[in-house]
């Protein structure tokens, strides 16, 4: 069937009554309701959508385009019930390059904890693993990740790594090539267009990725020219503010800026008034000091850049 005209379809943002006329598989037409296109006279198929709000499609204003398509090459450890479970399906899923997991809740875990560095080193002592919390804002790694690093070694002998610190350990995208990435990333967008989400806006880039990162995606994005991608970049630690003139003077639409001034509740880092009930020991992590949090804002309303 080519021609299909929705009537009385409340359009969003405005709210109003609109006709749609669809052609092809195409929107040829919005007009008020009760208008009629020239070529739409005689539609094959008439639906009257009777006051329903329609939407050209879904937006997501908070997402990790980057982070979700390392999920495709990562080991998926959100069905991980226990540290012994995570060593055997990680002795299985290593390559010669390492191993990375992600999406693990240690709340589901038999052991409601974190994996150590000894636990990781039980899946190997010679290569890299990084088993990352499900809300990105903790980290286990082995032995031979930690002692690669000494400043994280010094400060987290467990191998436990939280927020800003995160930022030191290798990325999974240095593990993998350019190309599995691309790839991974054109499968996450052509999954989100067959649920309907047509724009979004991605929080990876500053902190989490680098320039390359930011020309792979790019470089999909090519293929999909129906799809809205809006970077938010997350100023990296400690503040440059070079790093700012350099996104006002980005051609197109500037990005937005994010800033970390706290964790997860989850991973028990956000910065809470009192203690965890659960944890005593911790209030959470201020991970964003005043006098950076009031530069960062003092340039970006000078430049013109949304802050959140």
């Amino acid at each position: 069937m080519n021609n299909i005209l929705f009537e009385n379809g409340r359009l969003m943002p405005d709210d109003l009554l609109h006709d749609l006329y669809v052609s092809d598989g195409m929107f040829r037409a919005i007009l008020p309701a009760g208008s009629r296109p020239p070529d739409a006279t005689h539609p094959e198929q008439t639906i009257d959508l009777a006051g329903a709000r329609v939407y050209p499609g879904f937006r997501d204003a908070h997402c990790h385009l980057l982070s979700t398509a390392e999920t495709e090459l990562a080991l998926d450890a959100s069905g991980i019930r226990s540290i012994d479970q995570l060593i055997a399906a990680g002795k299985d899923a290593i390559s010669e390059r390492g191993l990375y997991a992600k999406r693990l809740n240690d709340t589901l875990l038999s052991e409601q904890t974190m994996p150590s560095r000894l636990d990781l080193d039980r899946i190997s002592d010679t290569l890299p693993v990084i088993a990352v919390r499900v809300c990105g804002h903790l980290a286990s790694v082995n032995s031979v990740v930690l002692d690669s690093i000494p400043a994280l070694k010094q400060r987290y002998p467990d191998g436990i790594i939280a927020e800003n610190d995160l930022d030191m350990l290798p990325s999974l995208r240095s593990m993998y090539g350019s190309d599995d990435m691309k790839q991974a990333i054109s499968r996450v967008i052509r999954r989100m267009l067959s649920h309907g989400l047509t724009a979004i806006s991605s929080n990876d880039f500053g902190r989490f990725a680098t320039a390359d990162d930011e020309l792979a995606v790019q470089a999909v994005l090519a293929d999909y020219p129906g799809f809205t991608y809006r970077s938010q970049y997350s100023v990296p630690l400690p503040f440059d503010p070079n790093t700012l003139l350099q996104l006002a003077a980005k051609s197109g639409a500037k990005p937005a800026v994010k800033l970390f001034r706290d964790g997860s509740l989850g991973g028990r880092t956000a910065w809470l008034r009192a203690p965890y009930s659960d944890a005593p020991d911790t209030v959470g992590q201020d991970t964003l000091d005043d006098e950076t949090h009031e530069a960062v804002l003092t340039i970006a309303n000078r430049l013109s850049l949304q802050v959140m």
